[in-house]
């Protein structure tokens, strides 16, 4: 399952869900683009949710998070401290060469309490990695369930990220491939348009093992619910 969207919202919380539906709250305006997509099944009613949304709010946000299910996988439900792991990776694109850029990748975070969902928060992409650029965020989210690891990685959709006081300028088209696509197909670069091509292992790390040669993040809020 997959919604998609990019419209006037605000910073997403995550309300309510069934099988056939993810319902989100909204509050405070922000142009934003997300994904939520289960990246586990186990086909006996257990899922791994993965939300990768980014924002043009306060210089450029990112939110990254998993969550356990279960009952279908309509019921989130509390899981054990150190059994959820969420990592983001946002990424920027280049017109010039049509590929996408690494940014930043924050590492691992776990659940250090019992939650149904840990999530990691940040903004100042602006900052990291400039303006005037298309941004998506790579989300990779995890659950222990069934006696291992499972879950994935999903990004976001794309967001035009406007220089101070250009908010209302209108964008160039979007990219011409999606970072879902450029992730699968190996056109991302690390760092900059001249940088290296970054691997599978590097742009889908497993739980636990941070992407050799990525710039780590400098801070980001992490939050247990």
């Amino acid at each position: 399952m997959i919604l998609n969207a990019r419209r006037t919202i605000a910073r997403s919380l995550i309300a309510a869900a069934s099988a056939a539906l993810l319902a989100l709250g909204f509050s405070g305006e922000a142009a934003a683009a997300y994904q939520y997509v289960w990246v586990y099944n186990s086909g006996g009613g257990t899922c791994v949710s993965n939300y990768s949304e980014v924002t043009t709010g306060t210089g450029g946000s990112y939110v990254s998070r998993a969550g356990a299910w279960n009952n279908g996988c309509s019921n989130n439900y509390y899981a054990a401290a150190g059994d959820l792991a969420v990592d983001t990776m946002p990424l920027w694109y280049d017109f010039g060469t049509s590929t996408w850029i690494v940014c930043f990748e924050s590492g691992w975070f776990i659940n250090l309490s019992a939650g149904q969902q840990v999530s990691i928060t940040g903004s100042g992409l602006k900052y990291r990695c400039g303006v005037d650029k298309w941004y998506a965020n790579n989300t990779g989210a995890y659950a222990y369930v069934n006696g291992s690891m499972h879950g994935g990685w999903y990004p976001s959709g794309n967001e035009w990220l406007a220089a101070d006081g250009l908010a209302a300028s209108k964008p160039p088209a979007e990219p011409k491939i999606s970072a879902a696509t450029a992730i699968r197909t190996g056109q991302v670069r690390i760092g900059s348009p001249t940088g290296p091509k970054a691997t599978k292992a590097q742009l889908q790390p497993a739980p636990g093992r941070n992407a050799a040669g990525i710039p780590q993040a400098l801070q980001v809020a992490v939050t247990v619910k």
